[in-house]
């Protein structure tokens, strides 16, 4: 489905730098109670791993590091559909089935497909400030009831 000439609300996102900073600051205070504790040296190595392979991860999804995984533009059409944009400039159509609203911190939760998931998390530097304050107030009316 292509929205068209319907679009309700469009934002451009951008990486968030509160975002990268405080994923950083877990990962690495992880990496050092890791380090810390008494358990055998190679085990350390191999979970050390596991916690910055879990760093990109998290930043490939929702910090901007990996282009394909990151969501850059979301567009939602007066129908309800939305529709995602990656960097590479291919839109998926989504349905939200969730989402939390937080002056700071949007989490929409879509259905992309039949059983694809994806979160997209929207801090207060993601975009610019009026479209983010309108995304928001717009879903705080058409959620209120959920």
């Amino acid at each position: 489905m292509y929205c068209g000439q319907s679009v309700t609300l469009r934002l451009n996102l951008r990486p968030s730098r509160i975002f990268t900073a405080s994923s950083g600051v877990c990962h690495l205070l992880a990496l050092i109670s890791l380090f810390v504790t008494a358990i055998p040296a190679p085990l350390k190595v191999g979970l050390g791993g596991l916690v910055l392979l879990s760093w990109v991860v998290v930043q490939c999804g929702h910090g901007g590091l990996c282009d394909r995984w990151f969501v850059q533009q979301l567009e939602w059409c007066e129908n309800g559909q939305w529709k995602l944009y990656g960097r590479d400039g291919r839109g998926s159509t989504a349905r939200l089935v969730d989402c939390y609203v937080n002056p700071h911190l949007l989490v929409l939760n879509f259905a992309v497909g039949t059983f694809r998931r994806r979160s997209v998390l929207i801090f207060a530097d993601s975009a610019d400030s009026d479209e983010v304050r309108s995304l928001r107030m717009q879903l705080l009316r058409a959620y209120r009831g959920r």
